[in-house]
């Protein structure tokens, strides 16, 4: 109990801490917002139109007025803070502005035109671009507005990540979300097959210059698939909305012998709007390590050294192409395309020594590793969405397929200094992996009131995998590469997801909540090809999910949440066959293995100050 207090005294002071730091930096002052409001078909100015100002904290007016005869209008002495604009005229629509954010280094927001569309009663939102803080807090998420920060311009998707609170990127590019590398990461909301062993290689043929934030999603809704268990990181790209033809080309270069270069371009109308990016991404890096090993066995002591260096030259290309049209005011069609391929060559040389318990070398040799790498993913997707006359309702749909690929191929060549060997190993590795997804998905929401909304929906996931590795050594015998049956293997696996969800989101009084469920049915199949065995298993699973946040005056909220979640095992846990490629490290999968399933518990609290926020 002792550790207890000692351990909560701790995060009190560092809370108090936190807090009173943040309200000494919180800066006063006050800035402006202006605009111009005209009709969509005349193309004049509205006179009169009823403009009004609402804080983002608690949505109170904080100032109002009405158009001048040219339409014109300008809220002065605005305190800084975070805001929305709604704009009203009888006989048309109503306009909502968001994402209006006011401090030191933005004190006047230009909104330039607003147009209203005559005999239109639906409220349309405008996201205003470039005016958003950098964190933002939702109930579900954390958003942070990476689309201004240096990193962007030049580096990667991994190195946008590393720069994000609570995300840790180690020195191979593996992704952490607060401590704990099972965390599932999209793009866009979809998984972009970034599920497989490759993700961090495809982490890195994404520019850091087309995002456009990054979302944490650390308790997700029914609505979001429940793998992972440490949450979500959705990331998310930049989207064209200026119209007519736009584009640009960019090319970086770095020490080390880096370069990178894009090239992007658009055209857009009311109608439609059609895009293709392309980049490019060339890194040559050199790298060496160390290991030490201490063993313990038969009632004796050796040792194990080895030393490594290695040098590598990644090469990729990543192509975006895609059309969006509109039908018509209600209905929206996508079909969209990403191509991607990237190559690898790697050369490594180690050393290795045995030595008694006397320090005496009892085994040393040299191996040197070439290895060459290549694969290409294939993602197409179609959607669709259709609006109501009700604002925010909305019914949308996906249909997405998607194909990886990888090629590795390995050479190894041992020199056997103590005792010497005229005949020693000479393995060829040749491994390829092949994943197939499918998903198609369903989303409906049907909004009640302004804080009260029901979000059902439902979900099928096929997947799969075809992992085919195959060893040669050489016959000093028959002098050429025979295949070791002992050390080839093919396993093969399928997994069919299909989920239903239902959420319903609602507030009373001064407390907002949500409650949710998930159902999904799982059934897996695996079958390792070259032993002739079958594996296969079928699970139903529920995942509910609630949360109660309260505001406790203006500034500030506490929110409490559960989910459950679960992390299924990745193909390389599942393989049977044992892979000896390193034979001082051997691993081997269980197709046995069942999904692990996670409660997982969250508490917060926010604090509003006048330019920042705190939440411990």
């Amino acid at each position: 109990m002792t550790y207890i207090r000692y351990f909560l005294f701790i995060i009190f002071l560092n809370f108090i801490l936190l807090i009173s730091i943040n309200s000494s930096i919180a800066q006063q002052g006050n800035g402006s917002v202006k605009g111009y409001v005209i009709d969509n078909e005349a193309n004049e100015p509205i006179e009169s139109a009823a403009v009004s100002l609402y804080s983002n904290k608690d949505s109170s007016l904080v100032k109002g007025m009405e158009t001048d005869n040219k339409g014109e209008f300008i809220l002065t002495d605005v305190p800084f803070g975070s805001y929305y604009l709604e704009v009203n005229m009888v006989g048309y629509n109503t306009a909502i502005v968001k994402g209006l954010m006011l401090n030191p280094n933005n004190k006047e927001i230009n909104l330039e035109t607003i147009t209203l569309k005559s005999g239109i009663t639906e409220t349309e939102e405008i996201l205003v671009e470039g005016e958003k803080s950098f964190i933002e807090f939702h109930p579900d998420k954390r958003v942070f507005n990476v689309g201004q920060e240096l990193t962007t311009k030049t580096g990667t998707a991994t190195d946008v990540l590393s720069e994000i609170p609570s995300v840790t990127v180690d020195s191979d590019g593996n992704v952490s979300l607060r401590g704990s590398e099972n965390v599932k990461i999209l793009i866009d909301g979809r998984p972009f097959g970034l599920d497989g062993s490759n993700r961090s290689e495809i982490l890195k043929q994404i520019p850091a210059s087309e995002i456009e934030s990054i979302e944490l999603i650390t308790n997700p809704s029914a609505k979001y698939n429940p793998e992972g268990t440490s949450g979500i990181i959705n990331i998310v790209l930049k989207k064209n909305k200026e119209q007519g033809y736009n584009g640009n080309l960019s090319l970086n270069l770095g020490t080390g012998d880096k370069y990178t270069g894009s090239a992007n371009i658009n055209l857009k109308n009311s109608r439609f709007n059609l895009f293709a990016n392309y980049n490019y991404r060339l890194r040559n890096s050199d790298r060496s390590s160390s290991h030490f090993r201490e063993n313990f066995s038969n009632n004796s002591i050796s040792f194990t050294e080895q030393v490594e260096t290695g040098n590598s030259r990644r090469n990729s290309h990543l192509l975006k192409a895609g059309l969006e049209y509109s039908i018509n005011d209600k209905n929206t069609i996508g079909i969209s395309s990403v191509y991607s391929d990237r190559s690898r060559k790697r050369f490594e040389n180690s050393e290795t020594k045995e030595l008694d318990s006397f320090n005496n070398i009892v085994t040393q040799y040299l191996r040197n590793n070439d290895e060459d790498e290549d694969g290409y993913h294939l993602d197409f997707s179609l959607t669709y969405a259709s609006k109501f006359k009700k604002p925010k309702q909305l019914l949308t749909g996906e249909v997405s397929y998607s194909r990886s690929s990888e090629n590795e191929n390995l050479i190894s060549r041992q020199t056997d200094i103590v005792p010497t060997n005229t005949t020693p190993e000479k393995d060829n590795d040749y491994e390829k992996d092949i994943t197939n997804d499918i998903n198609i998905q369903l989303d409906y929401v049907h909004p009640f009131s302004k804080d009260s909304k029901l979000e059902t929906g439902f979900r099928s996931i096929f997947r799969n995998s075809d992992n085919d590795f195959r060893t040669e050594y050489y016959d000093y015998i028959q002098n050429k590469f025979i295949t070791d049956t002992n050390r080839t293997n093919q396993f093969i696996y399928s997994e069919l997801i299909n989920a239903f969800y239902g959420s319903y989101t609602g507030s009373i009084s001064n407390f907002g909540y949500q409650l949710g469920i998930r159902l999904e049915h799982t059934n897996t199949d695996g079958e390792l090809v070259t032993t002739n065995e079958a594996f296969n298993d079928n699970y139903l699973s529920v995942f509910p999910r609630a949360s109660i946040s309260h505001k406790l005056g203006t500034s500030q909220e506490l929110q409490v949440s559960y989910s459950r979640r679960i992390n299924r095992p990745r193909l390389r846990f599942l393989n049977p066959f044992p892979n000896s490629s390193d034979p001082l490290n051997i691993r081997k999968g269980n197709p046995q293995l069942k999904p692990e399933f996670i409660d997982s518990y969250e508490l917060s609290y926010l604090h509003y100050f006048n330019s920042s926020v705190v939440t411990p």
